[in-house]
């Protein structure tokens, strides 16, 4: 074994020792599909963190709906959207003032909810957005747990 292959060794074993020792943070991958994609296939996305754009909008009765567009959002066609359901803290989506209709980036677990239907739950954060880019302003974000 050459010294650059036994240096390569040591370094490996090193790293894992400190993971062992320290306790390595499992990282969960942040899938980014795209909203169109989630409607059509959910199983696929079932489970897993997304992070989704769209227009948001509250539905009457209470329904929270992340719509594929503002047009969608403006008949309330439920087929082309998902719900937003629960923040990672608890509270109910709808609640959240300074979110209410407008183009959105959320990201959360999706998941099939009680009451039937899809859509995100443990909402960790949620961005408004123009044209397709995130702006600097967050509407909702739950605050680092560490």
């Amino acid at each position: 074994m050459s010294f650059k292959n036994v240096v390569l060794v040591l370094v490996l074993v090193l790293v894992l020792f400190a993971c062992v020792a320290v306790g390595c943070a499992k990282e969960e991958m942040i899938y980014m599909p795209a909203l169109a994609q989630v409607i059509v296939v959910p199983q696929e996305f079932l489970g897993k963190t997304l992070q989704v754009k769209g227009y948001y909008a509250a539905v009457p009765p209470a329904e929270s709906l992340l719509f594929l567009t503002k047009e969608h959002a403006s008949v309330a066609d439920r087929p082309s959207s998902i719900f937003l359901w629960q923040t990672a803290d608890g509270k109910n989506f709808s609640s959240i003032a300074e979110c209410r209709n407008g183009h959105l980036s959320v990201r959360g677990r999706f998941s099939e909810l009680e009451f039937g239907g899809v859509g995100l739950t443990d909402i960790e954060r949620a961005v408004v957005t123009r044209e397709g880019e995130e702006s600097s302003r967050v509407c909702f974000e739950v605050p680092n747990r560490e």
